[in-house]
């Protein structure tokens, strides 16, 4: 019982720290590093979406922050995916001659989808508490911050041209900010929780709570 212990705290730990370090490269590349990379854009989209993998399976079943369970897995892994497709639209269909309107309609579709795979997956994380209370509720937070500050941004988006010269610039920007720094805690705060978890193997250790509702 102990050997299994340790051993599931040890995977959770290399699943969180794993997935963590992924998501702190996703943004020293948005900060500078694509330009010595063959394609930036490509290598951040494997990277967060590698992320995101790592998250929601874990290490051989351990550290999932979704308990493996089927709905918020399925989000989980369904979003990285789209991150990859998405990349994959911008890069062929402009590049191909697609029209520019048809490109915008295939992109808007994607982002409303990643929106809803997001939202799925951040409820489940928090209601499942996989992830130690209360940061099991640190994704949803971010998600609903972002949401926010590009909902701002979109209304800018349709103002008059004065309007949008001053509001517009500023959502825009910290919309930006505030996905760096959302990446830069939950990272951070993925790597910081991995270390507890393989500092918490003993048998006396508590385990994560997991809430027994049906998925």
């Amino acid at each position: 019982m102990s050997d299994r212990l340790n051993t599931d705290a040890l995977d959770t730990q290399r699943a969180w720290t794993v997935g963590g370090s992924l998501v702190l490269l996703v943004v020293v590349l948005d900060a500078g590093a694509g330009g010595f990379l063959p394609d930036g854009g490509l290598v951040r989209a494997l990277l967060l979406a590698a992320a995101l993998v790592v998250f929601a399976v874990g290490v051989r079943g351990s550290g999932s922050v979704t308990a493996l369970r089927p709905t918020g897995t399925i989000a989980l892994c369904a979003l990285a995916t789209t991150l990859v497709v998405s990349w994959v639209v911008n890069a062929t269909l402009l590049p191909m001659g697609g029209r520019l309107d048809a490109v915008v309609v295939v992109g808007q579709v994607i982002l409303v989808l990643q929106f809803a795979l997001a939202l799925i997956a951040v409820e489940r994380i928090g209601r499942l508490a996989v992830v130690p209370r209360p940061w099991n509720w640190a994704p949803a937070i971010a998600f609903g911050v972002i949401a926010l500050l590009f909902a701002a941004t979109a209304i800018a988006s349709v103002m008059s041209r004065q309007m949008l010269e001053v509001f517009g610039y500023v959502a825009v920007t910290v919309n930006g900010i505030a996905s760096v720094a959302a990446l830069v805690v939950l990272g951070v705060l993925a790597i910081v929780l991995g270390d507890r978890a393989g500092r918490s193997s003993s048998p006396e250790a508590p385990t994560p709570e997991v809430d027994v509702e049906r998925d």
